[in-house]
């Protein structure tokens, strides 16, 4: 028996697989929701009511100079007007600023905070966020309920679902056939 032939053979099918499970890593996440969780992280929220949260800071080896740098180039000059930070998964900073809610006089009868909130992401390619949901006091029967309300039946056709701290729904079905903004 030739050793030589098996050792070339063991090394081509080692060097196969490599490029097997790199290419699905590169892949596969950004096709599928819960593989691109694995490999990738959530976004972090870093900041809320004008206060840094270091502790998540740390979690992400972030610090606060990089921080408040980012905040600057988003024209963040005080603390105290941003309600909240959020570390995307790319790196790149969301802020949302605190608002004057004086002139919006539909949102009167909220109470300020409520109103500032930012809105949660309930549904990511089909897939239910139980987190978002609970932030916001909900459950999914509720989001079950409400979305078969505005003609959604299947998860499964929904890209992107976002409730406001208002109860004003965004859906982005996978077809874009329904696109819609409507209260609960």
């Amino acid at each position: 028996m030739n050793y030589e032939l098996v050792y070339r053979l063991i090394l081509l099918v080692v060097i196969l697989y490599i490029v097997f499970v790199v290419f699905q890593m590169k892949v596969s996440p950004a096709k599928h929701f819960r593989l691109r969780n694995i490999f990738n992280s959530e976004p972090i929220i870093v900041m809320t009511n004008g206060r840094i949260l270091e502790k998540e800071l740390r979690k992400v080896r972030y610090n606060v100079d990089e921080l408040i740098s980012q905040l600057r180039k988003k024209d963040v000059f005080h603390l105290s007007e941003v309600e909240s930070a959020i570390l995307e998964t790319d790196g790149s900073l969301s802020v949302l600023k605190k608002t004057d809610l004086s002139h919006y006089s539909f949102r009167n009868s909220l109470k300020g905070k409520a109103a500032r909130e930012h809105p949660q992401i309930v549904v990511i390619e089909g897939n239910i966020l139980d987190f978002s949901l609970k932030v916001i006091g909900k459950d999914k029967r509720w989001l079950t309920r409400t979305l078969r309300k505005n003609g959604i039946e299947n998860l499964s056709n929904i890209m992107v679902a976002q409730v406001d701290p208002l109860g004003n729904f965004y859906i982005d079905t996978r077809t874009d056939l329904i696109s819609f903004t409507s209260n609960e």
